[in-house]
């Protein structure tokens, strides 16, 4: 994981796996030292709350106690994956929320799966078998499980009272049941040996509980190793070890940085992501990485926020101070990845100790959220969250801020007002920004343009002397080319195939915090119509793309497909997220593809050509492998192969280069051919005339505009 903006300790972190800063002195003793690092807090976070979950079901299910077993699983996998202390931090978290969610009783559960899930995690890491893991976990955990458990029962006279009639009331339960079916003799010595063992509790107790411990203990070790060969596999094999630099003494220098001979090849990777990558970013000063999708950007931003490179080094004077004031910021292509407050004005200061935060309106007006303070962050649109993300990266006053396609998801103003905001933090403030980007009219603001293509820096210098690559127009492609002769059809007497009669939604609707996302729209789209959606960021245009795509029934009024419910349609209707990372699931491109689908290879493999991925290199990339870019255009090939009767694309030229741009303009054009409607939602005028044969206008919720495209 790379740490984002936030402090030590949130664990709001996410980006690539096993960030650490290549510096001098970085010794693995330093790191059982140091304070948990944010990736790491994060994880127990999960895998505790996880335990809990499993802790939870296995009092609903029948034969729940397997089930609860298993919960010591997760805990297992933290331990495996990082220091002792965090399993003893997410048992810590884990036995605080299972006193609020069922007392006394799993907590104690809680507490024994933290003690076994480091006795079986060290079988695993010292590769034991079952039989010595087993036998090691019933000495070590076991005894220490069944002494605390004798202490707690001896301290706690109503607890024990309170257990033993537990047992006794399921045994003489099923001692009743032996009886009416004719096995009571049998059932006898067992009978007797139950009361001898609850009269002499201090004994058998302890007895009871080592050796159920050994079973537990053999039964996670046997889920546990092929659960993390599998998470191993998912995650194209093992990362360096995720560590804070706070306990190194100097102080926060991320720049002047230096990379020289930089390369990175991720775990599984036919090919390098960086190959010799030589570059300097100073102090002040606004940098602009332009490139097509695939080059290598993204990691670039990595490596600068502190990705150990496996070639080359990185050199600076000191600590980058990833997260910490003065230090490293970085703001994410997926902003979801970053924003976890509940209201904008809680998000703004997370992680910043009480009272740290000022300015807040200032830093809201700046990026265009100015007087949304107190609104919910599920309430906002995409473009929206990337704004607070990057709010939120300067409230740390950082000295380096890193920007991967931080504007992807705004509007043009937006995205004015966000890089006007970038080159005065260059300017005014001493702030050195790297911004990476497609767009030529971002690059041209910049100070200096780098470009990149197939992990290697190609060019630097100003922007008028560098050739900025993949990031024209739709190349010498005409519009009716593309489009298609005759593409735009007519409306006729046929009933529309998707039709809006009077639509409004309001989000959490009858609360406090309800807020109106759509009101009184009158919409209809016929079969192999093109139409752009346009507006500007918090306008209404993801709430309708929802709506349309029948994942959201409409508060007021109808939403139809073909005369019924768009709601009880789900899966007509295919829908690409502004964030393609958000519905891509499985492991590689081929399974992804593959999966809940029907299709054929053959199909899968079309599919890609159509969005301009070739197969021969992608069908066995890993997903996690892609940029931004080739995500959203995998999402697309996905929805293609199930010929939909009408795609929306909520936002789907964000992070496309002008390739990219151009093969997924020619399959909405084909699909609109073959009798296909496409909705394109975007806040691009200037693309409207190459997606679709007609547009409206949102604002405010309300359509204000509907007209043809000429």
């Amino acid at each position: 994981m790379l740490v984002n903006r936030r402090g030590e300790g949130q664990g709001k972190a996410t980006a690539a796996a096993g960030a650490g800063e290549r510096s001098v002195g970085a010794a693995s003793t330093d790191r059982q030292r140091s304070a948990l690092a944010p990736g790491e807090l994060a994880e127990a976070a999960i895998m505790a709350d996880l335990a809990i979950g499993l802790q939870v079901l296995g009092w609903l299910l029948p034969f729940g106690a397997a089930v609860q077993a298993m919960a010591t699983v997760p805990l297992v996998a933290l331990a495996v994956r990082h220091r002792s202390r965090a399993v003893l931090v997410g048992t810590l978290a884990g036995a605080t929320l299972a006193m609020l969610v069922a007392g006394i009783t799993m907590v104690i559960q809680t507490a024994m799966a933290g003690a076994l899930a480091l006795a079986v995690a060290t079988g695993i890491r010292r590769r034991w078998g079952l039989v010595r893991t087993t036998v090691v976990s019933t000495f070590t955990a076991g005894s220490t499980i069944a002494i605390a458990t004798l202490v707690t029962i001896a301290v706690l006279p109503g607890l024990r009272k309170l257990s033993l009639a537990q047992v006794m009331v399921i045994w003489r339960g099923l001692y009743g049941m032996a009886g009416r079916v004719g096995a009571a003799g049998p059932m006898e010595p067992v009978n007797t040996w139950v009361v001898v063992a609850l009269r002499d509790w201090w004994l058998s107790i302890p007895v009871a509980t080592a050796l159920a411990v050994g079973v537990v203990g053999a039964l996670t070790w046997m889920v546990a190793v092929p659960t993390l060969a599998r998470l191993e596999a998912a995650t194209g094999g093992s990362w360096p070890a995720l560590h804070s630099d706070r306990h190194r003494t100097g102080a926060i220098a991320p720049v002047p940085v230096k990379l020289v001979d930089a390369g990175f090849r991720y775990p599984g990777a036919a090919r390098a992501a960086l190959e010799g990558v030589n570059l300097a970013i100073e102090q002040a000063g606004l940098t602009a990485v332009v490139g097509g999708n695939g080059s290598g950007k993204s990691t670039l931003v990595r490596v600068l926020a502190g990705l150990q490179p496996t070639s080359g080094t990185v050199e600076r004077e000191g600590r980058a101070g990833l997260g910490e004031p003065g230090g490293t910021a970085v703001v994410f292509q997926r902003p979801e990845s970053q924003v976890i407050g509940v209201t904008v004005t809680e998000d703004l200061g997370w992680g910043l100790a009480p009272g740290a935060l000022g300015g807040g309106d200032a830093l809201l007006d700046l990026v265009g959220l100015g007087g949304l303070g107190d609104l919910e962050t599920s309430t906002l649109s995409g473009g929206q969250l990337q704004r607070l993300a990057i709010a939120a990266a300067l409230s740390r006053r950082p000295g380096l801020l890193l920007s991967d396609e931080s504007t992807a998801m705004l509007d043009p103003a937006g995205r004015r007002d966000v890089m006007t905001v970038l080159a005065r933090l260059a300017t005014e403030h001493r702030v050195s920004v790297l911004h990476v980007s497609h767009l030529p009219e971002e690059a041209a603001v910049a100070s200096t343009a780098v470009t990149m293509e197939e992990g290697r820096v190609t060019g630097v210098g100003y922007p008028p002397e560098v050739a900025v690559v993949g990031t024209g127009q739709l190349g010498d492609r005409s519009r009716a080319a593309v489009l298609g002769a005759g593409e735009r059809l007519r409306r006729t007497a046929v009933p529309p195939l998707l039709e809006l009669r009077s639509v409004g939604v309001v989000h959490a609707a009858g609360t406090p915090w309800s807020r109106r996302a759509l009101a009184d729209v009158d919409l209809s789209v016929d079969r192999g119509e093109g139409l752009v959606v346009l507006g500007r960021n918090g306008s209404g245009k993801s709430s309708l793309a929802w709506v349309l795509a029948g994942l959201r029934k409409p508060t007021e009024g109808m939403a139809l497909l073909g005369g019924a419910p768009l709601h009880r349609q789900v899966g007509r209707v295919g829908l690409a997220f502004q964030q393609p990372r958000l519905q891509l699931f499985r492991d590689t491109v081929v399974s992804e593809l593959s999966w809940g689908r029907s299709s054929d290879r053959a199909t899968i493999v079309r599919s890609l050509e159509r969005v301009g991925l070739e197969p021969a290199t992608y069908l066995d990339r890993r997903v996690d492998a892609l940029s931004g870019g080739e995500q959203r255009r995998v999402v697309l090939a996905g929805i293609l192969a199930r010929n939909p009767a009408v795609v929306v694309l909520d936002e789907p030229f964000a992070g496309l280069d002008s390739s990219a741009t151009e093969s997924v303009t020619a399959a909405l054009a084909a699909l609109r051919r073959s009798g296909t409607a496409t909705v394109v939602i975007s806040h691009e005028e200037a693309t409207a005339a190459d997606v679709g044969c007609r547009r409206i206008t949102i604002d405010g919720g309300r359509v204000t505009r509907d007209e043809p495209l000429e």
